[in-house]
């Protein structure tokens, strides 16, 4: 069916037999399969909330930030190459990007107040993210280099947690304008906004599938965090997690699994698992929470 031949290192054999699983999922199923990919998440191991990168499944891992601060929510570039994240290592929630392949840390957005939860557009060219220079938390998006600002809500609500759909046509994001947080999602310009999640009280973490016919998110119940999916019209919620306490859900490129971070072995740890919940796996490893979990495109 297919034939490689890979020349390299001993050190690279995991990633010659990664490679060759890509190859074979190809020709056995007509899409590429992402035992190449990466998972950035966020690890407390050095004392500190840092940044780190392994591979999928859990191997080499690489600490990317060094600041001695608290740095959250990493989101991976279109292309794979530059992390957003938010870092309090000025004191002030700000939003930073960074080149896998640098160690400079770029200010994108450092306005009074929070700079927080970005998300990259499918085409790299906007960023959405939750600012509060104006009081409550609202949705904006800016240019890739920070300017630009456009703001897409406007309630006494706090909204937060802004997901681009695959085509960048619409925009899910998480407000508690009904009184509780659920997940919602708006036109990118801000218009057509409507509720998806109608079951639950306490619904965060939305994340597009690479179809954009789903959509994983994290519900509240007993005192803990699940996983869930939902179809992009708000049918078919399904729940796919029930053991501890789970959120911050992120998709594979390929649609075929899913991580997240759980509390059910004690300390928080990311896991993966198919896309219908089974083969729940933990990845992480060493001392610390790992945690908020985002999934590389290759």
């Amino acid at each position: 069916m297919t034939a490689k031949r890979y020349l390299g290192r001993t050190k690279d054999l995991r990633y010659f037999a990664h490679s060759f699983a890509d190859e074979v999922m190809l020709v056995v199923t007509g899409e590429k399969g992402c035992f190449t990919t990466h998972i950035a998440y966020v690890s407390s191991g050095s004392g500190n909330k840092e940044i780190v990168i392994m591979n999928w499944d859990g191997r080499n891992q690489l600490q990317l930030t060094r600041n001695g601060s608290i740095n959250l929510n990493p989101d991976f570039s279109p292309d794979g190459r530059e992390l957003l994240f938010t870092s309090y290592k000025r004191g002030n929630p700000d939003l930073y990007k960074r080149a896998l392949s640098s160690t400079a840390e770029v200010p994108v957005s450092n306005r009074k107040g929070l700079n927080i939860t970005g998300s990259w557009s499918p085409d790299g060219s906007r960023i959405a993210l939750a600012l509060s220079k104006d009081g409550n938390s609202e949705i904006y998006t800016l240019a890739r280099d920070g300017n630009s600002p456009t703001r897409l809500t406007n309630s006494q609500a706090i909204e937060v947690s802004p997901v681009w759909s695959p085509d960048g046509s619409r925009i899910a994001f998480v407000s508690d304008r009904l009184g509780k947080p659920q997940i919602f999602v708006m036109n990118v310009d801000g218009s057509n906004v409507r509720r998806l999640t109608t079951a639950g009280s306490y619904n965060v973490n939305p994340r597009w599938s690479p179809k954009g016919d789903k959509i994983a998110y994290a519900r509240m119940q007993n005192g803990g965090f699940q996983i869930y999916t939902i179809n992009s019209d708000g049918s078919g919620d399904t729940p796919l997690t029930s053991v501890g306490s789970s959120e911050n859900p992120a998709w594979s490129p390929d649609g075929r699994f899913i991580t997240f971070s759980s509390k059910r072995s004690g300390n928080e740890s990311i896991y993966v698992m198919r896309s219908d919940g089974s083969g729940q796996t933990r990845v992480s490893q060493g001392k610390g929470s790992a945690t908020q979990p985002a999934w590389s495109v290759r």
